[in-house]
């Protein structure tokens, strides 16, 4: 997620992306409905498997990139450009936070797994 003020913006991850490859199929969440931390954000697909997008926050859907729709792949750039998947207006960031790592604690963990899926 990449938060602006009150909102914040999903996208995939570049190890996610890396592991999944292609993307072939995206199916939207509808804007405007309330979403629960974890709760899903629609899913994606590619040759390898289905992917559930977890919201890392509590909040309102308030936009979905339906450009993913005609052309999934996107997902597989900029996951914050081009790629990302859904908007939420948090409602509840305070306590969300606690639950969410910093870009340096996520790449720590991405090396672990990097190391674990080399074995």
């Amino acid at each position: 997620m990449r938060v602006s003020g009150t909102r914040a913006r999903a996208g995939v991850s570049d190890y996610v992306q890396q592991k999944m490859t292609d993307f072939t199929y995206f199916d939207p969440p509808q804007a405007g409905q309330p979403v629960e931390q974890f709760g899903e954000l629609g899913t994606l697909e590619s040759a390898k498997a289905v992917l559930e997008v977890l919201s890392p926050i509590t909040g309102t859907l308030i936009a979905v990139n339906t450009a993913l729709v005609d052309n999934p792949g996107l997902a597989n750039g900029d996951a914050y450009g081009s790629g990302w998947i859904a908007e939420v207006e948090m409602t509840d960031f305070g306590a969300d936070r606690e639950l969410l790592l910093d870009g340096a604690a996520y790449a720590a963990v991405v090396k672990k797994k990097a190391v674990q899926d080399a074995k």
